[in-house]
C-alpha cells in the first residue's frame, strides 16, 4: 500500500496485540485476543497494524475470518473495529488508510468479502465523516442488519450531576436502594461470575425468554482475558444472598455495561439500579470518558429500554454494517452460507425447546 505506513499482517502474539490495543481509546472487549480465540478460535484471527514511519501505531483491526468449504471464498468480519482514535492523536486519514490496507488483504489477495461492523456513531457531530469514508472506499451498507442502538453516558459532569440528569423515577429508586441493607461487593473473579450464571438461570426462568448471547462463552473469555483487561462484576447481596448483578467490560476510554441479572428479590431492593450507580462512580472514579448501557431495542424488550433510558444518557446507533467484494459471486456465495447457517440454528434452538 503507498503512503506514509507501514502495514503488517497477522505474525502477531497475544501479547503483541495486547501492547497495540493500548495504543487506542476506541478499543473494546470485542477487538481483544480473548474475545476473538474464545468466539471464534485462534487459528481464524487476523491482524492488521498500520504504523507511521516513525514507527507509531496510527490503526489496528483483529478480523475473524471464515473460509467457506467446497464453494471457496469466504468472509473476514471486524466487529467494532478497525481501531483510530489513539490515545495521543487521531486522523481520520488514518481510517481510511486501514480500510485500504484491510481491502488490499482479504479482498483483494485472499479472494473474501470484507464485513465491517464500525463503532463509530451515525449522526455525530466531528465524526470526520466516516459514512462518507466508507461509501467512498466502495464499502455498501446492508439495510437489512439493525445497527447497534444505546444509551451513551458522558462520565464528564461530577457525580451529583450525573444523578440529577437521571429520571426522577429512576432517581427516586436508587435513593431507596441506597438505604436498603445490602452489601456490593466487585471483583473480576470466577466465582463472582458463576454467581451472575446462578442468578442468571433464576431470572431466564421467572422470564421464560432465551438470551441474545450465550453466557458460557462470556465465562471463557473472562478466564483467559489477562488480569488488567478482565470485567469488573458487580454483585448486590442483601442478608447474605446475591440479589443482583451486573458485570461491565471497561477498555479506552469507554465502559460497557455486558451482562445483567436480577433475582426474584433484586427487584424488591433495587438492585439493578444500585449496581447502575456503582458502575457509573467505579468508571469515573477510574478515569474513563463513556458509559455504553449495552445494547437496546424498544420493541423487542421494552422493559430493558426503559430502565436504560432512566439514567439520562444519550440515545445513539453505530453506523451499521458495511460489506465490501470484489466479484458478485463470492458476496452471494455468503449470503447462500449464511442463510443456511442460519436456517440450522433456528431449526436446533427450535428442537432443543
Amino acid at each position: 500500500m503507498s503512503g506514509p505506513y507501514d502495514v503488517q499482517i497477522d505474525g502477531m502474539t497475544e501479547s503483541g496485540w495486547g501492547s497495540v490495543l493500548e495504543e487506542f481509546k476506541d478499543v473494546s472487549v470485542y477487538q481483544t485476543w480473548a474475545y476473538g480465540s474464545v468466539s471464534w478460535g485462534e487459528r481464524n484471527l487476523s491482524h492488521i497494524v498500520l504504523r507511521s514511519r516513525g514507527r507509531k501505531t496510527v490503526a489496528a483491526s483483529q478480523a475473524r475470518v471464515v473460509r467457506i468449504p467446497i464453494f471457496g471464498g469466504g468472509v473476514a468480519y471486524v466487529p467494532w473495529g478497525p481501531m483510530w482514535r489513539g490515545k495521543e492523536f487521531e486522523d481520520p486519514e488514518c481510517y481510511r488508510a486501514i480500510l485500504k490496507a484491510m481491502k488490499t488483504e482479504y479482498v483483494t489477495k485472499r479472494k473474501l468479502l470484507l464485513r465491517l461492523r464500525p463503532r463509530e456513531v451515525a449522526g455525530e457531530d466531528g465524526n470526520g465523516g466516516f459514512r462518507e469514508i466508507l461509501e467512498e472506499e466502495g464499502f455498501r451498507k446492508n439495510e437489512n442488519v439493525s445497527p447497534y442502538r444505546t444509551f451513551l453516558l458522558d462520565l464528564t459532569p461530577e457525580l451529583p450531576s450525573l444523578m440529577k440528569q437521571m429520571d426522577s423515577k429512576w432517581r427516586n429508586q436508587l435513593r431507596q436502594a441506597m438505604k436498603n441493607p445490602s452489601i456490593i461487593t466487585e471483583g473480576t473473579s470466577e466465582e463472582m461470575f458463576e454467581t451472575f450464571i446462578a442468578l442468571s438461570s433464576e431470572m431466564l426462568q421467572r422470564k421464560k425468554f432465551t438470551p441474545g448471547v450465550e453466557f458460557d462463552t462470556f465465562r471463557k473469555i473472562q478466564k483467559v482475558l489477562p488480569p488488567d483487561r478482565k470485567m469488573r462484576i458487580f454483585i448486590c447481596e442483601v442478608s447474605g444472598k446475591p440479589v443482583a448483578v451486573a458485570i461491565c467490560s471497561a477498555h479506552g476510554d469507554t465502559g460497557i455495561y455486558m451482562l445483567g441479572a436480577t433475582g426474584d428479590h433484586g427487584r424488591e431492593f433495587k438492585g439493578a439500579n444500585l449496581l447502575q450507580w456503582k458502575i457509573i462512580e467505579w468508571l469515573k472514579g477510574t478515569g474513563y470518558r463513556w458509559y455504553d448501557l449495552g445494547g437496546i431495542n424498544p420493541a423487542m424488550n421494552p422493559g430493558v429500554h426503559h430502565f436504560k433510558k432512566g439514567l439520562g444518557g444519550k440515545d445513539v446507533c453505530h453506523l451499521g454494517q458495511y460489506d465490501y467484494w470484489e466479484h458478485t459471486r463470492n458476496q452471494m456465495v455468503v449470503r447462500l452460507y449464511e442463510t443456511g447457517r442460519n436456517t440450522l440454528r433456528s431449526l436446533k434452538r427450535k428442537s432443543e425447546k
